[in-house]
């Protein structure tokens, strides 16, 4: 689920809680994980979040499941009314000599975020995230004898989607505004030091929206691993497939990529 935007203009969502609330009781399995990718709110107000976390309690309360959650947050999610997202030409000048400094600077901006994501799951979920850094964020689960790692990576704090880059609607996802998004390398570590695991990825913005730099670091995990990746941000309800060859398999690996502001999975 993404791109809530929750706000006290679109309530209405709200009723949609007892609806996914029904659905969830009659899923036979007692094992839920639920995969939230950002923009849960539309200014990263506390307010907004106050709203989104009643909306969560009337599916994720009350009911005999065991819950886990992964969340990270989107663009919208920090405190985007003081401070939307970087220009172009802001972000052009973030790289490795000054990433750190400006993320210091960035991460104030999802103080609500994190404490709404604490009070979520520490009510709902049955998991505790282990803060890899201050980006990236992991736990792991048991199938039928196999671990899976649930990792979540905030790359929404460097992204380039404010009216004054996208003014044209008409523009806003082409290739030609795409691969700003830059993470520096020591970031990312934990993920490119996985070998041979079966790992779910939850990010808001898409891989597209990556510069060439971070795409080369997120393929070397993505070639090395089994990968799920979940994202948000467009609000297209559109699937993104991209293929790698495993080492140890002759077959390839095919990591879906989908972006869904309705809720509607496209993975298959």
């Amino acid at each position: 689920m993404t791109d809530f935007h929750c706000s006290g203009n679109n309530v209405g969502i709200l009723s949609k809680g007892v609806e996914l609330n029904r659905i969830i009781q009659n899923l036979t399995s007692r094992n839920l994980l639920f995969i939230f990718s950002g923009d849960m709110t539309q200014c990263g107000t506390d307010f907004e979040f106050k709203k989104c976390e009643d909306f969560l309690s009337r599916f994720l309360k009350q009911n005999n499941k065991n819950i886990y959650i992964s969340m990270c947050p989107g663009n919208h999610d920090a405190f985007y009314a003081i401070s939307p997202s970087y220009t172009q030409k802001e972000m052009l000048q973030v790289n490795q000599s000054n990433f750190k400094e400006s993320l210091n600077e960035r991460l104030l901006l999802v103080d609500n975020f994190s404490n709404f994501k604490k009070r979520v799951v520490s009510n709902f979920s049955k998991n505790e995230e282990n803060e890899i850094n201050p980006l990236l964020c992991q736990f792991s689960i048991n199938d039928s004898g196999e671990e899976i790692i649930v990792a979540s990576l905030n790359n929404s704090l460097f992204c380039t989607c404010n009216d004054e880059d996208f003014s044209d609607p008409n523009l806003r996802y082409n290739e030609s505004n795409m691969g700003n998004v830059y993470i520096s390398p020591e970031y990312l570590e934990q993920l490119t030091n996985m070998h041979g695991k079966k790992v779910i990825l939850n990010m808001h913005i898409p891989y597209e929206f990556f510069d060439e730099s971070t795409k080369a670091i997120i393929d070397q995990f993505l070639e090395k691993n089994d990968v799920v990746v979940f994202s948000g941000h467009t609000h297209l309800n559109k699937g993104y497939t991209l293929k790698f060859r495993l080492e140890s398999s002759p077959q390839n690996l095919e990591s879906y990529f989908y972006s869904s502001a309705t809720g509607r999975s496209r993975l298959s």
